[in-house]
């Protein structure tokens, strides 16, 4: 799209035109993101749109690799153009900031990518008690799928497990005595740590 092939006589060469005086697929004039009670709203709008296909909505936790998360579907030919919104309700727990764009997809697979957006969410600090613990170790603010692993003095992996939801419990009857250290990860990131004793 935008281009334009000319073919030129035997013994000449081909050349590519940039026609850039070819309007857009979608003229995008607003798009916004905003947290709130968890979610992320994002909402943005055309003036016109011709021969276009959809929004793919993208995220990014450092502003650089950006993750499919959604898409949208155009209007296709639109001369008035049209708003949309998009909601993100299932955040990664571990950023603070995220990031998103849109990449506005022609028809014909052309691709053209909004301005970057982004907004800080509150995170909540993993917590685990009673500490020292006899039975059960409840947890809270977990992310869902996280793992956690207990080490002893020595460093050496002694439990591990993953959590289904953001607060729960851990049981311990069959720890034994004596102080650990609780890490836990996601997409291999380590998240949080704490020194957990253990006693009867």
């Amino acid at each position: 799209a935008n281009n334009i092939y000319i073919s030129l006589p035997a013994r000449s060469y081909s050349v590519w035109v940039h026609n850039t005086s070819a309007a857009l697929p979608v003229d995008l004039i607003d798009f916004t993101a905003e947290y709130t009670n968890g979610s992320t709203y994002l909402k943005w709008a055309t003036a016109k749109e011709e021969n276009f296909r959809h929004f793919r909505v993208e995220r990014s936790l450092d502003g650089t690799n950006f993750e499919a998360i959604g898409t949208t579907s155009g209007k296709g030919n639109a001369a008035e153009g049209a708003d949309y919104n998009f909601v993100d309700a299932n955040l990664p727990k571990e950023k603070a900031r995220i990031y998103y764009r849109l990449a506005m997809v022609d028809l014909d697979g052309t691709e053209e990518y909004s301005p970057i957006r982004s907004i800080r969410q509150t995170i909540r600090e993993i917590q685990f008690w009673p500490n020292p613990v006899a039975d059960q170790l409840r947890y809270e603010n977990l992310p869902q799928g996280a793992e956690w692993s207990l080490f002893d003095i020595n460093g050496r992996l002694v439990h591990n497990g993953f959590v289904s939801d953001e607060s729960g419990v851990i049981p311990t009857l069959n720890w034994q005595d004596g102080v650990y250290q609780i890490r836990i990860t996601q997409n291999q990131e380590v998240l949080h740590t704490q020194r957990i004793v253990k006693t009867r």
